[in-house]
């Protein structure tokens, strides 16, 4: 895993040099779609058919186990990618929170 990290950051400004709004939006761009291209390689799909309040719950607990020091895995990658997902879904129109019949997931 650390090798993509790796070549993610190898292309990020250090703080010695002028960094700006579109560097620092080139590199939200790129670990979002290093965690979505994952995801597809695992199996993981279906992301669209999840209401956006998923997402932005997956999100928080993401965000959640970084603060609690939880390096199981690059939870701030998965938090910013379900966010993502949660602003795509609820922009463009999907199946609501309250419409979704959750099954065996979890609210």
């Amino acid at each position: 895993m650390a090798g993509w990290i790796d070549d993610t950051l190898r292309n990020v400004p250090t703080f010695e040099e002028e960094m700006t709004y579109g560097d620092i939006a080139d590199f939200a761009r790129d670990v979002v779609m290093e965690v979505l291209l994952e995801g597809e390689r695992t199996g993981k799909t279906g992301w669209d058919k999840m209401p956006p309040e998923f997402h932005a719950r997956r999100g928080a607990r993401h965000s959640e186990l970084f603060i609690r020091g939880d390096a199981e895995e690059p939870h701030l990658r998965h938090a910013i990618t379900r966010n993502v997902l949660a602003l795509w879904l609820d922009t463009h129109g999907t199946v609501r929170d309250d419409e979704f019949a959750w099954g065996e997931l979890d609210k």
